[in-house]
């Protein structure tokens, strides 16, 4: 929704800039509001985005229809395992908040010396999160690689230990479920969408948003016990599968379609000058 996709950045924002961001949300707002209301149907990525459709339309209003993986393409190779840990987005992006990630992976490295390198995949981070690598002394283990084509993405989830996402907000958070197809445990903060993705201590491990130090230890529980490693990882997959599969996330969306074009030629069986119009 567009108050909660802009807040970070009304909440950074300044003089001039945030009076005319402010001006422009509350505009979007209407035209966002008036667009659910003549929707015949509305599609919510998250439990957390379906709260924010339902204070406008009313209670039961929308449904849940997830983004669906590819569970082919993204799936484990067990012979390829548990390099670095792993962390893709659209990193320059301030709401994934990548210098809370910096500052927790070095309190990691303090309690644990020889923890996996941190691979950063996707667009420069924000010079904040730059400075913070050099200030901790993380050049040589925090590992930019910059943008890579999503042909390569299947490959760097499989040779990662685990895979981290410390976003400020997030409507679902794709790439946790690209990582948990691929039988990656995943920590997350619970920052709105990851909440509809993760089971917390089952499927992967989510921690409040903006505290480092609880991703630190989050990061921490995965880093120092396989054996939770395999089994999130495994029951992450499993959940991918049953759930957010290309076959079970198009049924939702088949369902729904089906039913409103049902309901449309209904009515113009009923009121042929409907099909004029």
């Amino acid at each position: 929704m567009t108050r909660a996709d802009r807040q970070s950045r009304l909440l950074k924002a300044r003089g001039w800039r945030r009076v005319w961001l402010s001006a422009m949300t509350v505009l979007a707002e209407k035209y966002e509001r008036r667009g659910l209301r003549i929707a015949a149907g509305v599609f919510a990525l998250s439990d957390y985005t379906l709260a924010a459709v339902r204070k406008i339309l009313g209670p039961g209003a929308g449904m849940l229809a997830a983004c669906g993986v590819d569970t082919e393409v993204f799936r484990p190779d067990p012979a390829d395992r548990g390099q670095y840990l792993l962390c893709v987005g659209r990193l320059d992006d301030p709401r994934k908040n990548v210098a809370l990630l910096v500052e927790a992976y070095a309190r990691l490295r303090r309690r644990i010396p020889d923890a996996p390198e941190l691979w950063l995949v996707g667009p420069e981070p924000p010079r904040e999160a730059l400075e913070l690598i050099r200030e901790r002394g993380l050049s040589q283990v925090v590992r930019l690689q910059g943008p890579r084509k999503p042909a390569d993405l299947p490959r760097l989830y499989q040779s990662a230990l685990g895979f981290v996402l410390s976003s400020d907000e997030e409507g679902l958070g794709i790439v946790l479920l690209e990582a948990m197809a691929c039988g990656v445990p995943v920590v997350s903060t619970a920052c709105g969408g990851p909440e509809s993705v993760i089971e917390h201590g089952r499927t992967g491990l989510l921690t409040p948003p903006g505290d480092a130090e609880a991703l630190a230890q989050a990061l921490g529980q995965l880093v120092g016990d396989p054996a939770l490693r395999l089994r999130m990882g495994e029951q992450g997959r499993k959940t991918c599968v049953e759930r957010f599969s290309l076959t079970a996330a198009s049924g939702v969306f088949l369902e729904k379609y089906e039913e409103t074009l049902f309901s449309l030629n209904r009515n113009r069986a009923l009121n042929p000058n409907l099909s004029s119009r």
